[in-house]
C-alpha cells in the first residue's frame, strides 16, 4: 500500500518508563457504503464522558466479551482471514481460530451497540436464539444472524504502551449491504458513540481523528482502489510498540 505512511513517519511521544498496561482484545468494524459514486464510511464521536479518546470521531467497535466466544455464527469468517487473525509476526504466541471468529462476531455486536444496525443476514426465527450474553440477546432481537463470510480483515493496532488505557484492536472491513435492515441516514448513537454518520473516506482524514483512525482511513482508501476491496487474501498492515519505539509490519 504505498500511498500509506508508517507510524515512524509521524510525530512520536516518549514512552513512559512506569509499567504498561496490558492490552485488551477489541475489534472494529468499518462499514462501506457507495454512494453519488463514492465509497463512504460509517463513524460517530465518542462522548466527552468517556476515559478513551473523548470526542475523537471513530468507527463502531469495543472489548471483545465473554459472550463473543460462544455465539455460532450463521456463516463463518473466510479461511485466509482466519489464518491471519492467527498470526503474531512479532513471534508472539498466537491466537486460536476460534477466538479469531470471536473477534469478528464482537465487531458486529459492538457495532450493533453502538448504532442499531444489525449486520448479518435476517431469519424469522432469529429472536428466538437463546443467549446469556445480554449484547446478544438484543442483537437477536433485531431478526437477524450473525455473519462473517463478507468480512475482510484489513488490519491491527496496539495501542501505544504509554496510554492509561491500551487495546490490541482488529479492524475489519464490510461492505454496507451487510445490514441486515434498511441502510438509512438518520443513525440514533449510544451514549458511547454519538453523531453517527456515513462520511467520505477521502473526506474523513479532516475530522479529529485518532492517529490510528487516521491510518485505518487510509488503508481502507487503499482498499477500495482495488478490483476487490473485500477480498481476505489481501496483506494486513499490523501497528504496534517495541521498546517504546512504533513498529509496522504486514501479515501475509
Amino acid at each position: 500500500m504505498s500511498s500509506f505512511n508508517k507510524p515512524e513517519d509521524g510525530p512520536q511521544r516518549a514512552p513512559n518508563t512506569s509499567r504498561a498496561a496490558r492490552p485488551r482484545d477489541a475489534a472494529t468494524l468499518l462499514l462501506i457504503r457507495e454512494q453519488k459514486g463514492r465509497p463512504h464510511v460509517l463513524m460517530g464521536q465518542r462522548s466527552g464522558g468517556t476515559s478513551f479518546m473523548p470526542h475523537k470521531v471513530v468507527f463502531p467497535g469495543g472489548r471483545l466479551d465473554r459472550g463473543d466466544h460462544v455465539i455460532a455464527p450463521h456463516a463463518p469468517l473466510p479461511d485466509p482471514a482466519i489464518e491471519k487473525l492467527t498470526q503474531d509476526p512479532r513471534g508472539a504466541r498466537t491466537i486460536s481460530p476460534a477466538k479469531a471468529q470471536a473477534l469478528a462476531l464482537a465487531a458486529l455486536r459492538e457495532t450493533y451497540e453502538e448504532t442499531g444496525l444489525a449486520a448479518g443476514v435476517t431469519q424469522a426465527d432469529a429472536n428466538a436464539v437463546k443467549t446469556r450474553s445480554p449484547g446478544w440477546a438484543n442483537y437477536f432481537q433485531s431478526g437477524a444472524l450473525p455473519a462473517l463470510d463478507r468480512m475482510a480483515y484489513i488490519a491491527r493496532a496496539i495501542t501505544p504502551p504509554y496510554r492509561p488505557k491500551r487495546y490490541d484492536a482488529r479492524f475489519f472491513m464490510a461492505p454496507a449491504d451487510v445490514i441486515a435492515a434498511d441502510c438509512h441516514d438518520a443513525l440514533a448513537g449510544s451514549g458511547e458513540l454519538l453523531d453517527l454518520h456515513w462520511v467520505a473516506l477521502e473526506e474523513a482524514t479532516q475530522l479529529d481523528l485518532p492517529n490510528i483512525t487516521r491510518m485505518i482511513v487510509q488503508i481502507a482508501l487503499d482498499r477500495m482502489a482495488l478490483p476487490d476491496p473485500f477480498d481476505p487474501t489481501h496483506k494486513v498492515p499490523f501497528f504496534y510498540f517495541h521498546k517504546g519505539k512504533p513498529q509496522w509490519t504486514e501479515i501475509e
